[in-house]
């Protein structure tokens, strides 16, 4: 409805409003004079969009014939291929009244066949009533299944389903067929139909059944004059291809749209155009899309890009996972002043001699910018079992323990000589790394658990996470400082928390405030605009 004192049907989201349009309110429409809106539509999508933009009908028509079946008529068109047609409009339709045609050959023979029919329809698409085509010949039809209770609206002058005996598509209604087009009407509305379609028919005459109905009238190319107005929906969108009838105004030219769209992704494709970076799943993933986020970070004036270390990122998520160290190379060599590093290397599933040797090449790269982030890894499932080694919590302590005295030897450089339960090693390791007399270390873990704190207090800094995943809050990081009572040097790392800046972190001891950004849909837009954008 058109008008601000609508009849039913509000669009509006106030309490107030109706949530459905039901059949009184046609006829409480045409009481006030206000005109009533309806479209066909044969699938969800249109039929959201028009339900949202407060269509009262959606007529799942025997039109899918022509336009989604591709017959050259309605005729042939099935109560079995339109019945899946109503039921994804019907799930779509919120507001909207939604009404099933009646397919040619489905209530022909006699009320009881039309009443099985309709029955079917409303049983197995939740439709809200529906449509049959006839006057005088289908009055019994009409009365049997309002009678049943369910609602009809019919549909005189031009009927598609009796194309053939009216002579094609021809005006109805001219001269003496005004009569029987009049009778047709009256006889529906006597038969109990709460509304009537009336199409391709004179205005004139369209004008002097509405004012002789006390039921609506709608018209389908029959002038200004009916109650209301529906239309093939694929005409009025300028998606059909073939003839459109004189009455049809189109709102759109979507078939152009489309084909114009089509050429240019062919295009696109064959050029290479399409896909774009921005296009693929896992951008982060990409490598390349990385060094252009450190480079980024750098200009931002942020102090450290760091990456995770991962085999698995949340398997069932299927996000693109790429090696840190290689990657990380690679950001050395396209910037200046960040540090570098992996937040954080799950050192038991490692050979730490092969960590300290990738770590040490990094230091060289980057002219002594690495830190060395490192930790049980997590989750065990997608980390260590989904591979074949354990995941038990003990052993990959101890592995760690083991891990982390061998790594701290060898990135010292020089002769180094360890014999442990797990591990054991005796090398003289050369390079030996920029930085003197190691890259610093720093050990995460679950807070509060004791294992990580006692496990970081034997060298550079402390990374806590939480069990839940989430980050901790200042007052939480002021309670790890003064467990832990850290020496001048000693880095506390706090994972940024919403809802609080950095002053609040510093006030609390923590000496570096990590930005760790949860994959989104625009995951590399929303890291890219932070680099660029810089701490804040």
């Amino acid at each position: 409805m058109t008008s601000k004192h609508a009849a039913y049907g509000s669009t509006s989201d106030s309490p107030d409003a109706p949530k459905r349009v039901r059949v009184r309110h046609f006829s409480r429409a045409k009481e006030q004079g206000i005109k009533i809106t309806g479209l066909t539509s044969y699938d969800y999508l249109s039929a959201t969009i028009f339900d949202r933009a407060g269509i009262d009908f959606l007529l799942v028509g025997d039109s899918a014939g022509n336009t989604v079946f591709g017959y050259d008529s309605t005729l042939p068109v099935t109560s079995d291929e339109l019945i899946p047609l109503c039921s994804a409009v019907v799930r779509a339709a919120k507001r909207a009244f939604v009404i099933a045609d009646l397919p040619f050959g489905s209530y022909e023979a006699g009320p009881d066949d039309a009443l099985h029919t309709a029955i079917r329809f409303m049983k197995e698409t939740g439709a809200h009533a529906v449509k049959l085509e006839g006057g005088v010949r289908s009055t019994e039809q009409i009365r049997h299944i309002v009678r049943a209770g369910i609602p009809v609206m019919g549909h005189v002058g031009f009927t598609p389903q009796s194309e053939h005996g009216l002579g094609g598509h021809v005006i109805q209604g001219r001269g003496e067929a005004g009569e029987q087009l009049l009778a047709d009407a009256h006889a529906v509305e006597d038969a109990g139909a709460f509304a009537v379609v009336l199409e391709m028919v004179p205005s004139s005459i369209a004008a002097q059944v509405t004012k002789e109905l006390t039921i609506p009238t709608i018209s389908v190319g029959a002038g200004p004059y009916c109650d209301g107005q529906l239309m093939v929906w694929t005409d009025w969108a300028g998606l059909s291809t073939g003839r459109i009838p004189r009455f049809v105004k189109q709102y759109a030219r979507i078939a152009e749209t489309l084909h114009d769209a089509a050429i240019t992704f062919r295009a696109e494709v064959d050029s290479g155009e399409y896909p774009a970076p921005e296009h693929e799943y896992g951008d982060v993933g990409s490598p390349a899309r990385l060094v252009e986020l450190a480079v980024a970070a750098e200009r931002g004036g942020w102090d450290a890009v760091f990456l995770w270390e991962h085999l698995h990122l949340i398997r069932a998520m299927r996000l693109d996972v790429v090696d840190p160290w290689v990657t990380l190379g690679a950001m050395a060599q396209a910037t200046d002043r960040v540090l570098l590093g992996a937040m954080v290397t799950p050192l038991p599933r490692r050979r730490p001699w092969k960590v300290a040797k990738e770590i040490v090449t990094l230091d060289h790269l980057s002219a002594g910018r690495v830190v060395v982030g490192v930790g049980l890894g997590h989750p065990p499932d997608d980390e260590y079992e989904a591979f074949g080694e354990s995941g038990d919590t003990r052993r990959r302590a101890e592995l760690l323990d083991e891990g982390l005295a061998v790594l701290d030897g060898c990135l010292r450089g020089g002769a180094f000589h360890f014999a442990g339960q797990h591990l054991s090693v005796d090398v003289d390791v050369h390079p030996a790394p920029v930085q003197r007399p190691r890259p610093p270390i720093w050990v995460g873990g679950m807070w509060p658990n004791r294992g990580p704190v006692e496990r970081a207090r034997r060298f550079d800094g402390y990374y806590p996470v939480s069990a839940e995943g989430e980050p901790l809050p200042p007052a939480t990081i002021a309670a790890i400082v003064d467990t832990m009572h850290p020496p001048a040097g000693f880095d506390i790392v706090a994972p940024w928390a919403e809802g609080h800046d950095a002053a609040e972190f510093e006030a609390a001891g923590a000496t570096w405030l990590v930005d760790s950004r949860w994959p989104v849909d625009d995951w590399y837009e929303s890291l890219l605009a932070a680099a660029e954008r810089g701490p804040h």
